[in-house]
C-alpha cells in the first residue's frame, strides 16, 4: 500500500493493490513458492505491482484524453434536440443502407459490423468466430476503414 500510495492517487491505490494481489492469488505465490520466471516470489510480486500501477497510469492517460476530445463527456447525460434527433435518425439509415451495400461486396465485414451495431462485443465476436483476438481486431480496423471509405463516398465526413 505505501508503494502504491507514492504512485497512484489516493482515492485508487486500493484498487491497484487489489488488482495486483488478485494476480498473484491466481499463479499462487506466497513466500515460501520457489522461484517465479528465474525471481524470489517478493521481486516477482512487486514486478506484477509495478506492471499494474502501469496499467492504471495508461487506463488514467486514455481516459484524460478521452475527456479532453469530448467536452461533453462530464458523465452527465444531455437530451438531443429534436434536430439532433432527426440527423441522428438520417445518419443510422445511411449507415444502415452503406452496411446493406456492403453486404453484397465484403459480406464478411458488414457482418462483423452489423454484430456491432447489435450490441455484441469485439471480444464475444472475435471467440464465437474462432479467431485470436488481436486478429480480429486487426480485420475489424479495417472493415471500419471500407465503412468510413464507403461513407465518404455518399459525402458522409467521417
Amino acid at each position: 500500500m505505501r508503494v502504491t500510495s507514492r504512485r497512484v492517487e489516493a482515492g485508487d491505490v486500493e484498487d491497484v493493490v487489489q488488482e495486483a494481489m488478485r494476480i498473484i492469488a491466481e499463479k499462487g505465490i506466497d513466500r515460501a513458492s520457489e522461484p517465479v520466471q528465474g525471481r524470489p516470489p517478493v521481486a516477482w510480486c512487486f514486478q506484477v505491482l509495478r506492471n499494474t500501477i502501469g496499467n492504471y497510469y495508461q487506463r488514467e492517460r486514455t481516459r484524460r484524453r478521452w475527456v479532453e476530445t469530448d467536452p461533453e463527456a462530464t458523465g452527465v447525460a444531455r437530451v438531443a434536440s429534436p434536430l439532433e434527433s432527426l440527423d441522428s435518425q438520417r445518419t443510422l439509415t445511411l449507415i444502415e443502407t452503406t452496411l446493406a451495400d456492403m453486404m453484397r461486396s465484403d459480406p464478411t465485414c458488414a457482418g462483423y459490423l452489423l454484430r456491432i451495431v447489435e450490441g455484441e462485443r469485439a471480444g464475444e465476436l472475435a471467440a464465437s468466430e474462432s479467431i485470436e483476438r488481436g486478429a480480429f481486431y486487426r480485420r475489424l480496423y479495417r472493415c471500419r476503414q471500407k465503412l468510413r471509405e464507403l461513407l465518404n463516398a455518399r459525402g458522409v465526413a467521417t
